[in-house]
């Protein structure tokens, strides 16, 4: 594999996330000699739908995703993790044992989203 150099990078903020834009120029005579890329026989395929990697997701897929049923129905995650009653809610459904996993993938990443954002707060209350 040829060697990348880096030519420009810029950054843009957005209400949600920030976006990093990085251009790069391939050496092709040059191979990589980088020693933390390591390839294994054992790797799982990412699109494997007996793996782990199938349901990953972000708080940026999740934070619209809504709920098709129970008490909450209609109701975004974005929406759900705002109160400690509908968090609970999130808390009782991610460990129900019939849940989907793609739909408890969704859950557990708003759950997620809000406990960083929440030892943010009491970082910055701290001082």
């Amino acid at each position: 594999m040829a060697a990348k150099q880096p030519v420009s990078q810029s950054s843009a903020k957005s209400d949600d996330h920030v976006n990093t834009h990085v251009s790069y120029t391939v050496d092709a005579s040059t191979p990589s000699e980088d020693p933390a890329i390591t390839y294994s026989d054992d790797e799982p395929d990412i699109d494997d739908p007996h793996n782990d990697f199938t349901y990953i997701v972000t708080w940026r897929d999740a934070k619209n995703y809504k709920l098709r049923f129970g008490k909450y129905k209609g109701q975004s995650l974005a929406v759900m993790i705002t109160k400690r009653k509908k968090r609970e809610y999130l808390r009782y459904l991610s460990n129900w044992k019939e849940l989907r996993p793609s739909t408890k993938s969704h859950i557990d990443a708003a759950l997620l989203h809000y406990k960083h954002l929440n030892d943010l707060y009491q970082k910055i209350k701290q001082g």
